[in-house]
């Protein structure tokens, strides 16, 4: 193929000082393992770098794939280099994959498989291949690109190489989205990142697969088969969307997409979706969330994304909010209410602040006068104790907290007058 990757970049790995090549070469031998091949980013990544003039960096994330036993494998590269130096910190025996930690660095080892999907969604049926197979059920072209470390040659048979010098994204197979649809969000977190297109055919994909997506949704519900492979894979993409990548350039790319009635066709058509998202960045507030509450029903797409109880109580409470302040403003008085008449509106409601910081990211009527409770209001205090009060000679007792709640609203009511 003429195209060479940097085995030296590879081995240069930090706080990692022995030859990963020869201990793999090593440990292959003793494993019985047929074959071993470095995939996914580490390839792709030098290979952008190569053909794009882009400066080198180390790596700290490494996937490997093996034709035979990869738990095997790492039990035995941790013999070679020693328990003290490599953790084994996850296995899957039924995919047969391991995760090592080596000092700074996450090794990721598989054995070659095929996956095979009984209905859109579903959790893949597992049957061992070979390399060449394996990279049949990668999820793009730039991603389904192998180095054999053996013959320190590049295995590219979806001609991920000339995609990657196009800057060009592509589903590898015709049922890529229908088997996996949160591929979709995948390939808007590499599209951004990476600053490549998705070809016409993968958008054109996107849309048919969509278009039969909540019919086959439908017909899955109805055989009473449920999905938490689906929906564990869409939230681990959002999740990582929202942690790591430009998720706004991101956002943007699904809507230009029409991909995300994936997740609520609102969603979709939602024009302050980039603004509700960056005040959830501001305020400290867990932006899936956000996401979530701008869908029609937010607490169905919350169960169906298996968000945490507590996190569906505050997005229930949030909609309440919401509720509360489309009925307020519907009162044109409200436009000149003092603070401290907010105050007396506003903790009459015994809210959650974190459901009000919800509500302030969905930018729900009379958003701003919510915030100003939630950022500095609510923290103003009476200036005189209970304690004083007892000092002073009054009683223990609830007029304590009663004269307390008065002495605040003086000091809220001093806001009224700036």
């Amino acid at each position: 193929m003429g195209y060479m990757i940097n085995l030296e970049l590879i081995n240069s790995l930090p706080g990692f000082e022995e030859d990963l090549v020869k201990v793999l070469k090593i440990a292959k031998r003793r494993a019985k393992i047929s074959r071993i091949a470095f995939v996914g980013g580490i390839i792709r990544d030098q290979l952008i770098k190569n053909f794009h003039n882009l400066p080198s960096s180390k790596y700290k994330d490494i996937d490997l794939i093996v034709e035979g036993s990869a738990n095997k494998l790492g039990e035995e590269i941790q013999s070679i280099i020693g328990t003290e130096k490599v953790a084994i910190s996850k296995t899957n025996k039924i995919l047969n994959t391991v995760q090592l930690k080596i000092g700074e660095i996450n090794i990721d080892i598989a054995s070659a498989r095929i996956e095979t999907y009984e209905y859109p969604g579903g959790n893949p049926k597992i049957i061992q291949s070979s390399i060449e197979e394996d990279l049949k059920r990668r999820d793009f072209s730039i991603n389904a690109i192998a180095l054999d470390i053996s013959q320190n040659s590049l295995i590219d048979p979806f001609n991920g190489i000339d995609d990657i010098k196009l800057r060009t994204l592509k589903f590898l197979h015709p049922n890529s989205v229908k088997d996996d649809p949160s591929r979709v969000i995948r390939a808007a977190r590499y599209a951004s990142r990476l600053n490549f297109n998705l070809d016409k055919e993968s958008i054109k994909q996107i849309e048919l697969a969509l278009n039969l997506w909540p019919w086959e949704l439908q017909k899955i519900e109805q055989m009473n088969i449920r999905l938490p492979g689906f929906s564990t894979r869409i939230k681990m993409e959002l999740d990582i969307l929202f942690t790591n990548e430009p998720w706004y350039l991101a956002l943007k790319r699904l809507q230009e997409w029409k991909a995300l009635p994936l997740l609520d066709q609102k969603i979709q058509n939602d024009a302050k979706l980039t603004r509700n998202l960056r005040w959830a960045f501001r305020i400290g507030i867990n932006p899936l969330i956000i996401l979530v509450g701008a869908a029609k029903v937010p607490l169905s797409l919350a169960s169906r994304l298996q968000l945490q109880d507590k996190e569906k109580c505050l997005l229930s409470q949030a909609m309440a909010i919401k509720d509360f302040m489309i009925s307020i403003n519907a009162l044109t008085k409200n436009n000149s209410w003092l603070p401290s008449q907010w105050c007396l509106k506003i903790e009459a409601q015994n809210w959650d602040p974190q459901a009000v910081a919800i509500a302030i990211c969905l930018g729900i009527p009379c958003w701003k006068y919510l915030f100003r409770w939630w950022s500095k209001w609510r923290f103003i205090k009476s200036k005189i104790t209970g304690q004083d009060l007892i000092n002073e000679g009054w009683d223990p007792g609830p007029q304590i907290g009663d004269e307390i709640k008065k002495l605040r609203m003086i000091e809220l009511q001093k806001l009224d007058k700036i």
